[in-house]
């Protein structure tokens, strides 16, 4: 990620800040803005191969893409894999 990433750093943090007047504990990691195009369990067959195809492209350009609405997520992780829970959303302006 790399165009609008500023604002979104900044976003994160006014989000944050927010949160932690209600209440929430503030995230001790920096935020990193990133896209999770998804997730491997284990140390199965092709995890070698997928680190291998994602490093051969990782300048290669995917496109973009309009943000224009941030969902915040209660994240519950269990053997099964995790749960997300959509607990509030807001429209960005323009």
């Amino acid at each position: 990620m790399s165009d609008g990433q500023d604002q979104l750093v900044r976003l994160q943090r006014a989000i944050e800040d927010e949160l932690e007047q209600l209440g929430f504990a503030r995230e001790h990691r920096r935020f990193r803005p990133h896209l999770t195009i998804g997730r491997v369990r284990g140390q199965g067959a092709g995890v070698g191969e997928l680190g291998q195809l994602i490093e051969q492209h990782q300048d290669t350009p995917i496109g973009r893409s309009i943000v224009d609405e941030v969902v915040v997520f209660s994240s519950v992780l269990t053997r099964g894999g995790p749960i997300y829970t959509p607990l509030s959303s807001a429209e960005l302006g323009a």
